[in-house]
């Protein structure tokens, strides 16, 4: 099965992950979610931090050099930081007792940010599953476990924004749908062998980013300065770290090796 297929199949499960938010339809389990998303997110961290390490050394393998890889890693991190810049609610994690309601403007403006960082998930999915079905199946699954947690916040936002429940799953999966245009453009992207590296740089600085500039710092701020809370958070990230290393021995690598080093040999 081709890269550009694994990556559709997918981007259709992570389309499916938009829906998470008819389980608020269930009172209980939506009050459950609500309260204990920030464990979520630590887990998160975790799983995106042992990813972006994983790919920055794919990355280096393939284009032969680690000062072109880290330039392309630190042009993602900016790359990301300008489109959370361009739309800064983005990355919004809902809390279970803000203080602040959200308006129709505001979920739409959340939805041009999230649709920016869907087309740049499905660009980043590609090269990962051309490099290794393993890797990315890895990717896929980080992807999916954040946007859990995000696909989630946004429900609630839409649903305080005015709209009906299933007004506001339908939004989700429109919004989510926009991952499968950065599949095309992944597609199209990755026919040149000699960009593979770079786009997988490019994805380990927006991983990083995400550590950085999101997870972490919403998973400490939700500890509220509680040491044992604090610890719960330090340790489900451990756990994602543990996740993800486990899921990288247990599934076996696939194709791309004949692609490693397509880089330095057009050099």
């Amino acid at each position: 099965m081709s890269p550009a297929l694994l990556s559709a199949l997918g981007a259709f499960v992570i389309m499916l992950v938009s829906l998470s938010g008819v389980l608020f339809v269930w009172k209980r389990a939506g009050n459950w979610l609500e309260e204990n998303l920030h464990y979520l997110i630590s887990f998160s961290a975790g799983v995106f931090l042992l990813l972006a390490i994983n790919v920055a050394i794919e990355s280096v393998e393939f284009t032969g050099s680690a000062w072109l890889s880290l330039a392309a890693l630190a042009v993602g991190i900016f790359l990301t930081w300008g489109v959370q810049l361009l739309f800064p609610e983005t990355h919004h994690h809902h809390e279970k007792h803000h203080t602040h309601r959200h308006s129709k403007a505001g979920a739409r403006r959340i939805m041009f940010g999230d649709a920016a960082h869907n087309i740049a998930d499905g660009i980043l999915l590609v090269p990962a599953f051309v490099v290794d079905t393993r890797l990315g199946l890895a990717v896929l699954i980080g992807v999916l476990v954040h946007e859990f947690a995000q696909e989630i916040s946004e429900f609630i936002v839409y649903k305080e924004a005015g709209y009906s429940t299933a007004r506001a799953l339908f939004l989700n999966f429109l919004v989510s749908a926009t991952i499968l245009i950065g599949i095309a453009l992944g597609a199209l992207l990755t026919s040149y062998d000699s960009l593979v590296g770079l786009l997988l740089a490019l994805s380990a600085g927006s991983f990083f980013f995400v550590v950085g500039y999101d997870l972490v710092p919403n998973s400490l701020r939700k500890a509220e300065g509680s040491r044992r809370s604090i610890t719960t958070a330090v340790l489900l990230m451990l756990v994602g770290v543990a996740a993800m290393y486990a899921l990288g021995q247990l599934v076996p690598e696939g194709h791309g090796e004949e692609l490693e080093g397509a880089y330095i040999s057009e050099e």
